[in-house]
């Protein structure tokens, strides 16, 4: 067993016993990421992504922050189920809360659907009190192949997360994302 597997990382795991938690073939690696709270004054923009399911599955919805050093965070994460009110508003309450400057949506399901949800939710919660204002804006993408072509089984809440950090990098402005 040592011959076969000293020096590498299933040696490292099953010989040494040490916690490898990140797949091999992992996008993003644990050491990269930094798990603590974002100080306020670091924030220079925030976007929230939304992946709409395109069917019962979960909608994708994650505030995403382009720091003042360059680095990006990912600020929370509100991914949902429910009807297109409910996330529509769980949207609006996610731009709000994180003071977010837009929110970016992928339009391959639906078309303008999902960014009428969006504006929709926003002038209900403005009706009832809960924001100063019906605006909110929306910045539309598409997937140029669909999810089995890009990403097979990329959950809705990584899409939305690459949505907003793409935003944020100003890699794209109206270029479809493969």
């Amino acid at each position: 067993m040592r011959e076969l597997y000293e020096g590498t990382r299933v040696g490292r795991q099953e010989l040494q016993g040490a916690m490898i938690l990140d797949p091999m073939n992992a996008l993003f690696k644990d050491d990269w990421l930094i798990h603590d709270d974002v100080p306020e004054d670091m924030i220079e923009q925030v976007t929230v992504g939304v992946d709409p399911s395109g069917g019962n599955d979960e909608v994708g919805i994650v505030a995403s922050a382009l720091l003042n050093d360059g680095r990006f965070a990912v600020l929370a994460d509100r991914t949902t189920t429910g009807s297109p009110a409910q996330w529509g508003e769980a949207v609006v309450r996610c731009h709000d809360d994180f003071d977010a400057d837009d929110v970016v949506v992928e339009v391959n399901f639906g078309g303008d659907m999902a960014t009428e949800v969006v504006k929709q939710a926003a002038e209900r919660v403005h009706q009832r009190g809960g924001r100063d204002t019906n605006m909110i804006i929306v910045k539309e993408v598409s997937a140029s192949r669909g999810k089995a072509m890009r990403a097979d089984g990329s959950p809705n809440r990584l899409d939305a997360m690459i949505w907003g950090i793409t935003r944020l990098s100003k890699i794209i402005t109206h270029i479809p994302i493969a």
